[in-house]
């Protein structure tokens, strides 16, 4: 192994303080080795106790003491996500000292933030793909509580335990708490197979409990419409609701609807952009149509639903109506696509025709429909009344 780079790294620091300490130098090379760490995370790797890395860290700042000043090559401040954490980060100064120690010390990926903007750059359905937002959420939390300076090696079973600990006393769902365990299991997996890591464990899921599906009945379709034109003045809340359960679209696939992709001469709406990364149609139904001609001349920048700007503001909308004619949480909007599979069930539509019946497309079939049920030869429509 070559000394030379990590002795020029001493030298280069003991010309400004030939009194440092091992503790000092120690503290250094390690935020130095990693991504923005945090105190409680150099204590445990490097075996030292609250005060002494206080005191060592201090001597790296800008101010040593009140009246003796640091080595400003580190910079202290409270970790945005955990006001009550400590992160530590080095300075532009401290970036000019030679990086040729980082190899002596550490693989190219051995970190947690390592491996996670690895993951993130590299994972196609991460970059490419719908998944992005939801990853960065999902591992966002293990981060939060441990650092992007955490050792990948130091995730274990055992060490997981402890995060759905956490989770849990921050009251996070079992389903939610799976999909936490997933995203890090994602990252460390994306990583080991390409030889960066060695492989991680696999990691245990809490159980939960069966889903249910919830529906809007007819009735309370109709009092959401009324709420939304009458009581809460918002009538495109009230065309939005209509269109969603009248063609069972999802909500970015709806909010996505430009002009173009609307066609009455072939009485269709072309869905771009889906879930599957597929396209499909969607026939018009009578009950929407003049509704949707009015949209498609009113538009604005070619935008159907102009008035929402993204899923958040949509939400939050459709809560206030579902709250007032007193339906929980549970309620949302994705709500009204099952609805839209439930009417056409009540409406007689035969499960194995009800795809065929609405939709054309290359994707897998909704509402669980087998594919080994015979297809009708014409496409049958059905009415949502």
């Amino acid at each position: 192994m070559d000394l030379i780079p990590l002795l020029e790294v001493i030298e280069e620091i003991r010309i400004r303080d030939p009194d440092m300490t091992s503790t000092v130098l120690s503290i250094f090379l390690y935020v130095a080795t990693h991504d923005d760490c945090h105190k409680q995370a150099i204590e445990e790797d490097l075996e030292i106790s609250t005060s002494n890395c206080s005191r060592a860290a201090d001597w790296l700042l800008d101010k040593k003491t009140l009246r003796k000043p640091g080595l400003g090559l580190l910079t202290k401040e409270l970790d945005p996500t955990n006001k009550r954490r400590v992160m530590y980060r080095l300075t532009q100064q401290a970036g000019t000292l030679p990086n040729a120690y980082r190899h002596l010390f550490m693989a190219d990926y051995q970190t947690w933030g390592q491996c996670l903007d690895y993951t993130l750059k590299t994972r196609d359905s991460w970059v490419h793909g719908n998944g992005r937002p939801t990853a960065i959420i999902n591992t966002s939390h293990f981060t939060r509580h441990y650092g992007r300076g955490l050792r990948v090696s130091k995730i274990d079973q055992a060490f997981m335990d402890l995060y759905v600990h956490e989770l849990e006393k921050e009251g996070k769902s079992p389903g939610t708490i799976n999909r936490c365990i997933s995203a890090v299991s994602t990252v460390l997996r994306h990583c080991a197979r390409r030889k960066l890591i060695a492989t991680p464990d696999t990691f245990e899921r809490k159980k939960e409990a069966p889903p249910r599906e919830f529906f809007y009945t007819v009735d309370q379709l109709q009092e959401m419409v009324k709420a939304a034109n009458t009581i809460f003045r918002m009538p495109e809340l009230g065309d939005i609701i209509l269109f969603a359960v009248h063609t069972g679209m999802r909500e970015g696939e709806v909010l996505r609807l430009v002009t173009s992709d609307v066609d009455f001469d072939f009485n269709v709406i072309h869905v771009h952009k889906t879930k599957n990364n597929t396209t499909r149609t969607v026939p018009i139904n009578h009950q929407i149509k003049p509704m949707l001609e009015r949209r498609v001349a009113d538009a604005i920048d070619d935008r159907v639903f102009w008035e929402f700007d993204n899923k958040d503001t949509l939400l939050r909308q459709l809560k206030k109506v579902t709250a007032f004619i007193g339906l929980d949480e549970n309620y949302l909007f994705h709500t009204l696509r099952h609805t839209f599979c439930t009417m056409l069930a009540g409406n007689g539509t035969p499960l194995h025709q009800s795809p065929r019946s609405w939709v054309t497309t290359t994707s897998r079939p909704p509402c669980g429909t087998p594919r080994s049920q015979p297809r009708p030869n014409r496409p049958q429509s059905s009415k949502c009344q």
